[in-house]
C-alpha cells in the first residue's frame, strides 16, 4: 500500500506544478553545485609530475565543460516533458496506495490474466481503475456539468425532486440542492434510461423506472443526446468488467447478464461540490483539520464507475483502517461494487467506505451506479446458483431489497417521501 510519507494535497485541488518545478530546479542547481566542488577537488589534488601540470588542467577543464554539458542537456526538457516528469515525481510522493488498473483491451487478448486481476482487485480492495472505455469525450463530459450547473436557479428547480419542489412529480431522480448545513454538500442532477411504459415491470407507482427530466436546450449544446450516449457505453463497459469477474470467478462468462436484463434502474449522475463559502458545520470537520464533502458510506447498488477529471479530494478506507487517496488519473474511471453486489458474493468481494474531502474548489465528478433491473435475483449463495454446489440460493428481487436500503436502513433523507407500490 506504499510506505512513503504522504504529502496533504488536500485543500489545494489540484497538484501544485509550479512549486514541484521551483523544487526541482533548487535541486538540480543543487547537484551541479556538487559535482562543481568535486571537479574542484580534482584541481587541487597534488601534481606529482611537474611537466605534465597543464595537460592534467586541461584535461580536468575539458572534463569539467562536458560533464556540464551534459547535466544542461538532462536539465532542458520542453515544457510538457517537464510537466510530465514533475506530475509523476508528484505522484510518487504522494500517492498512498495504487489501484490496480484494468484494462479492457488487453482483456479482449488476455482475457484471463485480466479477469484474474479483477478478482484480486475486488476481494482486496474493491476498487480499481477501467483504462480504454472508448468513445466517451472528457472534455465534452465536463461541458456537460458545467451546462448544467450553470443554468439558473429556476431551470434547475424545475427538475427537483418532490422532496424540495412538491409540485414536481418526479420522486426518484432528476436535480437535488445543495443543503446548507449538512455535510454532505454537492448537487446533482440524475437521470436513467427510459424502459417501454407498457413493459409490465413498468407498472404504476414503479419510481424506479419514472421517465427522466431534462433541461430545455436551445440547440447550442447537445446535452442529452451526449450523456444518453455515455449512459449506454457505460453500461456496456460495466458488463464487460462483470463478465470478467466471472471468468476471473471459473463460472461462466454471462452468468451476471441476467440480473441487470435491459431494464437496469441504473442511475447516471452529474455532481458538482461547491466549497464551503462560510465555516463549515462541526459535522463537516473530520480529523487532522479536514473537511468533507461527503461522509464515509459504501455504496447500495451493484458498482460504481466513477469519473473524477483532475480532481482530488476522493478517499478510501483500506484493509488496514487507513484512510488513502488515489491520486487522479485523466482518462480512468474509478470503480468500486456496492453493499448488493458483495452481499451477493458472501462478502468475498469488498463494498469500500469511501468518503470525499473539500479540496477548497469547485469540484465536478460523473458516477455511473450500475444497478440490476427491478426483478433481478440478487439473493445471496450467488456461487451456488452459477456452479450448482453449495448452500441453497434463494431468490431476492433487487426492487424490494433497495428500498429497504435507501428508506429504512441507510435512511436517506431525500428519499423518505418515496411511496410504496
Amino acid at each position: 500500500m506504499g510506505s512513503k510519507k504522504v504529502r496533504n494535497y488536500s485543500n489545494k485541488g489540484v497538484k501544485n506544478i509550479e512549486n514541484a518545478d521551483s523544487s526541482k530546479t533548487l535541486k538540480s542547481q543543487q547537484m551541479k553545485k556538487q559535482r562543481q566542488d568535486n571537479y574542484t577537488k580534482i584541481d587541487k589534488s597534488p601534481v606529482t609530475n611537474p611537466d605534465s601540470s597543464n595537460s592534467s588542467v586541461h584535461k580536468t577543464f575539458l572534463f569539467v565543460v562536458l560533464a556540464l554539458l551534459v547535466a544542461t542537456t538532462a536539465v532542458i526538457l520542453t515544457n510538457d516533458n517537464l510537466k510530465h516528469f514533475m506530475i509523476s515525481e508528484i505522484s510518487e510522493e504522494t500517492a498512498e496506495f495504487r489501484l490496480p488498473i484494468i484494462d479492457l483491451d488487453k482483456a479482449k487478448v488476455d482475457q484471463q490474466a485480466v479477469a484474474a486481476q479483477v478478482v484480486d482487485a475486488l476481494e482486496n480492495i474493491g476498487f480499481l481503475y477501467v483504462d480504454n472505455i472508448h468513445g466517451i469525450d472528457f472534455d465534452k463530459l465536463m461541458e456537460c456539468c458545467k451546462w448544467f450547473f450553470g443554468q439558473p436557479k429556476e431551470v434547475k428547480e424545475s427538475l427537483m425532486r418532490k422532496h424540495w419542489k412538491p409540485e414536481n412529480q418526479n420522486v426518484y431522480r432528476g436535480y437535488f440542492p445543495v443543503v446548507e448545513g449538512d455535510p454532505s454538500r454537492k448537487e446533482g442532477f440524475e437521470f436513467g434510461r427510459d424502459i417501454d411504459p407498457n413493459d409490465p415491470t413498468v407498472q404504476p407507482g414503479n419510481w424506479f423506472y419514472e421517465p427522466s427530466v431534462w433541461p430545455k436546450e436551445n440547440g447550442s449544446f447537445p446535452f442529452k443526446e451526449l450523456l444518453q450516449n455515455y449512459y449506454e457505453i457505460l453500461h456496456n463497459a460495466s458488463l464487460d468488467v462483470l463478465r470478467l469477474a466471472a471468468v476471473g470467478l471459473g463460472i461462466d462468462e454471462h452468468s451476471f447478464d441476467p440480473i441487470f436484463a435491459d431494464r437496469p434502474v441504473t442511475t447516471f449522475r452529474l455532481m458538482h461540490y461547491p466549497p464551503w463559502n462560510d465555516a463549515p458545520p462541526a459535522n463537516a470537520k473530520i480529523e487532522d483539520g479536514k473537511i468533507i464533502t461527503t461522509p464515509e458510506h459504501s455504496d447500495s447498488n451493484f458498482l460504481t464507475m466513477l469519473y473524477t477529471f483532475h480532481y482530488t479530494g476522493l478517499e478510501v478506507l483500506t484493509a488496514e483502517g487507513k484512510w488513502s487517496a488515489p491520486e487522479p488519473r485523466p482518462g480512468s474511471f474509478v470503480m468500486n461494487i456496492g453493499d448488493v453486489f458483495s452481499r451477493m458474493m458472501g462478502g468475498r468481494f469488498k463494498a469500500t467506505r469511501h468518503r470525499v474531502l473539500d479540496i477548497g474548489v469547485d469540484r465536478y465528478s460523473v458516477p455511473f451506479f450500475f444497478e440490476p433491473s427491478y426483478d433481478g435475483d440478487i439473493g445471496v449463495n450467488f456461487m451456488s446458483l452459477a456452479t450448482g454446489q453449495g448452500p441453497e440460493h434463494k431468490v431476492e428481487k433487487y426492487g424490494p431489497w433497495m428500498i429497504q436500503q435507501v428508506k429504512y436502513i441507510k435512511k436517506y433523507f431525500e428519499y423518505k417521501v418515496l411511496p410504496e407500490f
